[in-house]
């Protein structure tokens, strides 16, 4: 594992808006399902969903640019 691009990967994350790291991390990193984070967090599996979404759409926003360095490093890797 590069620690570099493990290092740009938490770091887009830990800059997420408050909210959609807190369901972020609850979601995929402590790996409740959406159910589990609405009672964690006391909100309704719809805004656990809609956190889920927005965080998703910034990280990808973030690290698009790192998935194409990694697509072609894996390319030329073969």
């Amino acid at each position: 594992h590069d620690p570099e691009l493990h290092d740009k990967i938490w770091s887009a994350v830990e800059n997420l808006p408050p909210k959609n790291k807190d369901v972020f991390k609850l979601r995929f990193l402590k790996g409740l399902n959406t159910k589990e984070v609405g009672e964690e967090l006391d909100i309704t599996p719809r805004t656990v969903e809609t956190h889920v979404s927005k965080a998703l759409k910034i990280l990808r926003d973030q690290l698009d640019h790192l998935m194409i360095v990694i697509m072609i490093l894996h390319y030329f890797a073969k």
